[in-house]
């Protein structure tokens, strides 16, 4: 029967990386490939409770123990990291996390209901960090259940990221969406509102937010560069090939 001493064992041997060890002691307390992942197993007294394989990721993550990963990976059935790539990425270990999102490709778009795994990496402050999760999959269009409708864009936006952060979202599929594009034109974010107005698409932009709401947002700021871009680079504000000659020759049908 294990104690809290030999539950302790297990997680600093996935901790420190000693696979020997571990390999001795789940055999010891004949922990299988069906152990529990999340969820204790209440049909086991609390006393005899072994750690879960979140605890044992979780702790081999903390320790930055690859090779304790991949053995975990391979001795239980149906394991992911999840939520627990978010760990990975407060290492600052561009590298580990990398390797993690090849072992678990699926944890690149996880989320915790608040936030995604995606604006983790974002707010980690790591622009490689959210490159790899979107060459990985992860959807920059997608907010996380219970933080409807604020996507990474829009945190991004928040969190004062560069320009060029929202040109990786747009090679990655990114959408154009309202809140993003008005908190943007807010925050007299010109060079981002210039890069959400170019590489988005027409009907997205319309869809997204009224060129004449944009105005107005950047009228109250008294940023008339910000209007002039809105005007020049809005879909409702351009205006259509050839609109300028149909019009000279309507009017010269019409004074005839």
């Amino acid at each position: 029967m294990p104690g809290e001493q030999d539950n302790r064992k297990i997680l600093a041997a996935c901790r420190d990386g000693d696979q020997q060890a571990l390999e001795s002691l789940l055999q010891e307390f004949d922990i299988g490939p069906d152990h529990c992942q999340m969820w204790m197993d209440r049909s086991v007294p609390e006393e005899q409770q072994t750690p879960r394989v979140y605890d044992m990721l979780a702790a081999a993550i903390r320790g930055q123990q690859l090779d304790i990963v991949k053995f975990l990976f391979s001795k239980f059935h149906n394991t992911s990291l999840g939520t627990l790539l978010g760990l990975a990425i407060q290492t600052g270990n561009v590298e580990f996390v990398e390797s993690l999102v090849s072992i678990d490709p699926e944890s690149a778009d996880a989320e915790d209901d608040y936030r995604t795994i995606l604006v983790d990496a974002l707010t980690s402050g790591d622009e490689k960090m959210v490159g790899i999760l979107l060459k990985a999959g992860a959807d920059p269009n997608r907010p996380a259940c219970r933080a409807l409708p604020w996507n990474v864009a829009y945190y991004a936006v928040t969190g004062e990221k560069p320009a060029s952060m929202f040109e990786v979202f747009f090679d990655h599929g990114y959408c154009v969406d309202h809140w993003t594009l008005r908190e943007a034109v807010e925050r007299e974010r010109l060079e981002v509102v210039e890069v959400l107005l170019r590489r988005g698409e027409t009907l997205h932009l319309r869809q997204a937010t009224p060129m004449k709401e944009l105005l107005s947002l950047a009228e109250e700021n008294k940023d008339w560069e910000m209007v002039e871009m809105i005007q020049r680079m809005h879909p409702d504000g351009q205006k259509r090939p050839g609109k300028g000659l149909v019009d000279k020759i309507s009017k010269l049908f019409q004074s005839k």
